[in-house]
């Protein structure tokens, strides 16, 4: 039986769209990314902050982000805004 080559290759699933945000050892500094890529989440945010519009963001020169990425970076700012810190995984790949 052959396999079906129709298939998506699998991305992770993140059931909590904070978890996309990690620091990973020599990225960046390891300043928090976004999903272990050389993104950081300050870039991200200035994005936000400065009204750029997400989907245009993602076709004109940023197709490796996806939605969800800003809203876990929002959500990043958020809880830092709340409490000060957030308790983030460390990524070794």
């Amino acid at each position: 039986m052959m396999a079906d080559q129709t298939k998506e290759p699998k991305v992770p699933y993140y059931a909590n769209p904070i978890d996309r945000i990690v620091r990973v050892p020599g990225v960046c500094g390891g300043v928090p990314v976004v999903r272990g890529l050389r993104m950081p989440v300050y870039v991200v945010l200035g994005m936000i902050a400065s009204g750029d519009d997400w989907d245009e963001l993602i076709e004109e020169g940023f197709p490796f982000l996806e939605r969800e990425d800003f809203v876990a970076c929002l959500q990043y700012a958020a809880r830092q805004a709340e409490f000060g810190y957030v308790d983030l995984n460390i990524s070794k790949s």
